[in-house]
């Protein structure tokens, strides 16, 4: 058998194989997988030319891919389940204002959590890794300086509203500190 043969035959059982899984509702991390198997194994040299064999988007690949990496910690406190291309952006978003360490130091204290929806979940990651206490305090603005740090970190209870929003926030946050 030729390797060119048994390279397209690989491809073939692959497109099939991602057929089967599109069918069964596979999970993102569940298609990750299979993503980074296919990569490893060099059925495609390369993302672009893995999501054009299987006829699928480079950015969902990618996104795929992307999910596939969440840590194991993570993904049990959610539920393979729940982790959605949103889920995944939102928990790098947690990680960009909080830390690798702290996030997954939340995930331990939360634990499986089957009674939470994700929001409940992904805000108590943010917080302290507990869920409850003082619903005021989940939707107030916190403003955090920290010493180390040569800027603000700025936490809202809604980051999707606020992002919309950001060019009508940032001159009136520039004024407040243009007068101090």
């Amino acid at each position: 058998m030729s390797t060119e043969t048994a390279e397209e035959m690989a491809r073939a059982r692959a497109i099939v194989e991602y057929r089967k899984m599109r069918y069964s509702r596979a999970t993102l991390i569940e298609r990750g997988r299979f993503f980074a198997q296919l990569l490893a194994e060099n059925v495609w040299p390369t993302q672009s030319a893995l999501a054009a064999g299987i006829g699928e988007s480079a950015v969902r690949v990618s996104r795929c891919l992307k999910a596939s990496r969440l840590p194991a910690q993570l993904v049990r406190v959610l539920g393979e389940h729940r982790i959605s291309d949103r889920t995944s952006s939102l928990i790098d978003e947690i990680r960009q204002q909080i830390g690798e360490a702290a996030l997954l130091e939340n995930a331990a204290r939360l634990g499986v959590r089957d009674d939470l929806d994700t929001r409940s979940i992904l805000t108590a990651l943010q917080r302290d890794g507990t869920v409850g206490g003082n619903a005021r305090a989940e939707n107030r603005v916190r403003v955090v300086a920290k010493p180390d740090e040569n800027y603000l970190r700025i936490y809202v209870p809604n980051l999707a509203k606020v992002r919309k929003n950001l060019r009508d926030i940032e001159p009136g946050l520039k004024a407040f500190f243009w007068f101090l």
